[in-house]
């Protein structure tokens, strides 16, 4: 159906064709109300009918009852009718309104058949009260008890909402009937406004503006102390007794996101990016903090709709912010609030110029008022506007103030400032004259009380006093000044967007020190419940899920990342960063970004650097089962195609399985690159015995060369590496790459060798790991040696 003013403007004057239209339109419409339950909305309209459509309405009921087989709905609204007109002693059987309170009990007792306690409505009435309906009529069934328990019973009201209501909005989205009966839709939109209504309070929620006794930088530091904005916590404490209803919201509105925006718009208040910061609002009382921040990516535009930048929008941006847990996401939602700082500042200047051209032009306004005119017309006039408005009031003086003091005042003084002057060129760009009643009133002053407007000019307006030009003028500048609520608006938030980078980026900081500390009193905690020298790597299947969590919490939320990328670029000659995966990219930003913050400790010197070096020597772990798993299909365990020497079966397959094992640690893993056990001799690396008879290479058997080039590590010729055998406790030796791929693939395996008894086990040891030793870590493996970037190189998918 079109909107009601619609369809009663066809009906002003109608053809009887258009007449016929009209009132099917509406009766089609009513008659898909009463099958879909929606009585209040049926009763409601029939009963004023003329006033919603031009129809009468016992023409309506007549066509409802003959054509569309409603006579029962239409024979409740005589009978509802005449109730009200008995009780009420109304003699004049008209169109007239019926209060909702009498509607609804009335619906609820005469077509539902279901007395209540109306004073004392409960969550088992309204289970017992929807009993037997079908679930197309439970919203409008139900529409009449949520208005009874809105203001009374906050339980019971959102009990019908989180039990009935939304469940069945969703349902019967996924079948199709919201699309399909238009009444449904309006009935939903209906509901959302109530709890949008609900929830917003006494303005506490849906702020546009911070309260004016307050500022940004108190708003901000309340939060950094508490962790919560006030209105979110108002938010949280409406909903605390609708368990589910962030999910539930969450749902209703993905499924039916461009029904209700549509629909919304031709409402009077357009509820619709409330009800989006309403599901927000939900998801982060639920601590549904991944969806709130996946709805807020997705949804952000529709939340800000008109770019108003309103406080609790502003708000929610900054909480959504510090809740990524990956970097993606915290990139999207950062770049949407530099486009708020950036439309800010444009705003702002905008505004700025505007407020000292406004006072410019009231500065020169009066000098053309203060000037007598040659002919003497209207002067009585110009002097009382110039003696009692711009000088007795003290306008002209205030507008001297806010033409010095506006650039540098705080913000709380600008946002009155904007105010008072708005309200001035509002009253002089007015077409019937002056607005002097609005001056008076900005000024604190009775106009009325004034000797000259009690005897001489009877009206809060006067004319004649400046020129068409400056009114024109006046009125140019006014709309340059914008929505006054908007405008002041915009001057509170400059602290705001002067500060919310440095905000955002101490509480990083801070919780960065907080996963950090926590994560070193974990690593103490297991190293203290056993020994677990020799057992090194049950040591990190036992933390690697702390360190998962700790990466991923560290790379998401670090401002300074890119720093740390450029940091890495430098370091890497050989273009590998970008060939490396996100995860490998976010252990070894993690890495460092532990390091550089241990270090910078007081008590730097005394630290255990395991959270640092864990993800790093984990990179290599990474990367080795990359390889391991491209050629793991390839190990033959048994038969006559074996290709596997059994001592090292075991390291490869678990015992009683017949597949490989999905993953090694890092000992298996580097000695999958081998083709026998690693030693040292007079002429450097050999192999003092094959996996394989010597004339087999197990690693060309298993297809490694697919997959790794050891030629290129000649690129690295003149590099000198730290070396280890295979033997168990092996003296470090060092060799340098030269031409030779054989010889230097022996060298490279046991520099990873090396790296793994002298730093990636001795994380599990109880003394931990000293800073000297971090250093060299990172010397071996980033900056000297280079141990990462050579095998990110040797990768063939990796250097093609």
């Amino acid at each position: 159906m079109r909107a009601p003013n619609e369809i009663k403007r066809d009906m002003k004057y109608p053809s009887p064709e258009v007449k016929t239209r009209c009132m099917n339109e509406v009766a089609r419409y009513l008659r898909d109300a009463y099958k879909c339950g929606i009585y209040s909305e049926v009763l409601e309209k029939l009963a004023l009918s003329r006033f919603y459509f031009g129809i009468d309405s016992n023409e309506l009921m007549e066509l409802l009852s003959r054509k569309y087989k409603c006579k029962e709905i239409c024979d409740k609204t005589k009978l509802l009718k005449k109730l009200y007109m008995e009780k009420y002693e109304i003699e004049d059987d008209g169109d007239f309104q019926i209060p909702a309170n009498f509607k609804y009990k009335f619906i609820c007792e005469r077509i539902i058949g279901k007395n209540l306690n109306y004073d004392n409505i409960t969550c088992a009435d309204i289970d017992d009260f929807i009993e037997g309906i079908e679930l197309i009529k439970i919203p409008g069934v139900l529409y009449p008890l949520m208005w009874l328990t809105h203001a009374k019973n906050e339980e019971v009201f959102l009990y019908i909402y989180t039990k009935h209501v939304l469940p069945a909005f969703i349902k019967l989205s996924e079948s199709g009937d919201i699309n399909t009966y238009n009444a449904l839709s309006s009935i939903m939109c209906g509901y959302i406004e109530e709890l949008v209504i609900y929830v917003g309070g006494l303005g506490e929620v849906f702020i546009t503006s911070i309260p004016g006794n307050t500022t940004w930088n108190e708003v901000i530091m309340k939060f950094q102390k508490t962790g919560e904005f006030e209105c979110i916590r108002k938010a949280n404490e409406k909903l605390k007794k609708a368990d589910g209803i962030g999910m539930h919201l969450l749902k209703l509105y993905k499924k039916n996101k461009n029904i209700l925006k549509s629909k919304y718009k031709a409402y009077v208040t357009n509820y619709f990016p409330m009800f989006a910061a309403l599901v927000t609002f939900a998801l982060l009382g639920e601590e549904k903090n991944k969806e709130a921040v996946e709805f807020m990516i997705d949804n952000y535009s529709d939340i800000n709709e008109d770019n108003y930048q309103c406080a609790y929008v502003l708000m929610l941006l900054f909480k959504t912010i510090l809740l990524c847990d990956n970097y993606e996401y915290m990139n999207i939602l950062y770049a949407d609030l530099q486009k708020e700082k950036l439309l800010y500042q444009r705003n702002y200047k905008d505004i700025y110029d505007t407020v000292i051209g406004s006072c410019e032009f009231i500065e020169e306004l009066y000098l053309k008022i203060k000037t007598p005119p040659e002919d003497g017309c209207f002067d009585y006039l110009k002097r009382f506007v110039k003696e009692t408005v711009f000088e007795e009031w003290g306008m002209i003086e205030d507008i001297r103030n806010i033409k010095n003091q506006y650039a540098h005042s705080q913000d709380k003084v600008k946002s009155d400032m904007f105010r008072r002057l708005y309200s001035v060129m509002r009253a002089l760009s007015n077409p019937e004259g002056i607005y002097i009643a609005l001056i008076a009133q900005t000024y604190g002053k009775n106009y009325r009380d004034n000797e000259f407007i009690r005897n001489i000019h009877h009206d809060d307006k006067i004319s004649m006093v400046i020129s068409w030009d400056d009114e024109n003028r006046a009125k140019n500048l006014f709309l340059r000044l914008g929505d006054v609520d908007r405008g002041a608006t915009s001057v509170r938030n400059r602290s705001f967007f002067e500060r919310v980078d440095i905000v955002i980026k101490d509480i990083l900081l801070e919780k960065l020190d907080a996963d950090i500390e926590s994560m070193l009193m974990s690593i103490k905690e297991h190293r203290e419940k056993a020994n677990y020298r020799g057992r090194e790597d049950e040591f990190f299947t036992a933390v690697e899920p702390r360190i998962r969590s700790l990466t991923k919490r560290i790379s998401a939320k670090y401002i300074d990342r890119e720093q740390i990328v450029d940091f890495f670029v430098k370091l890497d000659d050989k273009g590998c960063w970008d060939k490396l995966d996100e995860e490998c990219k976010s252990m070894m930003i993690t890495s460092e970004i532990v390091y550089r913050t241990l270090i910078s400790r007081g008590d730097a010197e005394s630290l255990d650097y395991s959270p640092s070096m864990i993800p790093l020597t984990k990179v290599i772990e990474y990367i080795l089962n990359d390889i391991y798993n491209k050629i793991k299909c390839n190990i033959v365990f048994d038969g006559p195609g074996m290709n596997i020497d059994s001592n090292s079966v075991r390291f490869f397959k678990d015992k009683n399985e017949t597949e490989p094992k999905e993953c090694l640690e890092m000992g298996p893993a580097i000695r999958v690159l081998s083709d026998g056990f690693l030693k040292s001799s007079g002429r450097g690396p050999i192999y003092s015995n094959y996996f394989l008879p010597k004339d087999r290479s197990r690693f060309e058997e298993w297809k490694g060369n697919f997959y790794v080039d050891w030629s290129v590590l000649k690129d690295f010729k003149g590099t000198k590496l730290n070396w280890n055998s295979f033997d168990k406790e092996p003296l470090v030796q060092q060799f340098v790459l030269g031409d030779d791929a054989e010889y230097n693939r022996k060298v490279f395996i046991g520099a990873l060798e090396y790296i793994k008894n002298s730093y990636r086990n001795r994380v599990a040891h109880k003394d931990g790991i000293e800073k000297d030793r971090m250093e060299k870590c990172r010397e071996d493996m980033l900056i000297a040696q280079k141990l990462i970037w050579m095998l990110i190189y040797i990768m063939k998918s990796l250097h093609q």
